[in-house]
């Protein structure tokens, strides 16, 4: 797809994003992509007393999900670099606490991109450590003191750049429902380690958005930027046969939420 690569850029850049298009199609069921990281998987429940139908359903769906929580552990904060995730409350203030992004699917960084259509998200050339350096704009923002540790599934904000900083869910006519603001919304969670404890530098992680309850997640698109959710359009049906609200807590355990 053709994008318009935005370099140097302005310490605000997020002021016109919305493209008109054609709209989504409807949820349907979760989907999992190809090349999955790895399993984690549950214990088996209990037998006892129960139909083996019904034993064999769960521990299936468990797999399921424990796939499904490995495939979205895709991205890396911070890369190849050791350290703790540290929260500031905008772009301005502390640069040491800017990061970048890393999606472990395309091995490049997500960075703010001009599209003609959707979200200005796009993908650098390459991943060199002077690409980093470039695009290390992204932050997060929780509800505490600026400094203090970000954390495995609580709810954060995050930011890239100056400007309207803050990436929140918000329905748009084409691409991922996504939307800028000036203003913090607390409505992401960092997932993949266990709950209340700290998240660390190059960790792999899943992105969660707690509105739209799905996964942030590199998705191939036909126009615009190739970001999505675990339900974005063209994806697959591997989890059809599980429940959605089911599938995700399932998954959203696997990740220690």
């Amino acid at each position: 797809m053709s994008n318009e690569f935005v370099s140097g850029l302005p310490a605000s850049h997020h002021d016109s994003d919305r493209i008109g298009g054609l709209m989504p199609t409807r949820r349907q069921s979760l989907a999992v992509g190809a090349g999955v990281l790895g399993s984690s998987l549950l214990a088996a429940p209990a037998v006892s007393a129960t139909p083996l139908n019904s034993v064999v359903r769960t521990a299936t769906a468990q797999e399921d999900a424990a796939q499904a929580a490995a495939n979205y552990r895709q991205w890396r904060i911070g890369a190849n670099k050791a350290g703790v995730v540290k929260s500031k409350n905008s772009f301005a203030a502390h640069p040491e606490f800017n990061y970048s992004l890393k999606n472990m699917k395309t091995i490049k960084f997500l960075q703010y991109e001009k599209q003609s259509w959707g979200i200005n998200l796009g993908w650098t050339d390459d991943a060199t450590d002077k690409t980093e350096k470039k695009v290390s704009r992204w932050f997060f923002t929780r509800r505490g003191e600026e400094g203090s540790s970000i954390l495995y599934g609580e709810d954060i904000a995050l930011g890239n750049g100056g400007g309207k900083s803050f990436l929140y869910y918000s329905e748009r006519l084409l691409g991922i429902n996504l939307d800028w603001s000036g203003t913090q919304k607390f409505e992401w969670q960092i997932l993949g380690g266990k709950k209340g404890t700290v998240v660390k530098r190059d960790a792999p992680v899943a992105i969660f958005n707690t509105k739209a309850n799905l996964f942030f997640i590199y998705f191939d698109r036909n126009r615009g930027g190739d970001i999505g959710w675990n339900d974005s359009t063209r994806w697959g049906t591997q989890l059809k046969k599980m429940a959605e609200k089911k599938a995700i807590e399932l998954i959203k355990k696997e990740l220690g939420a």
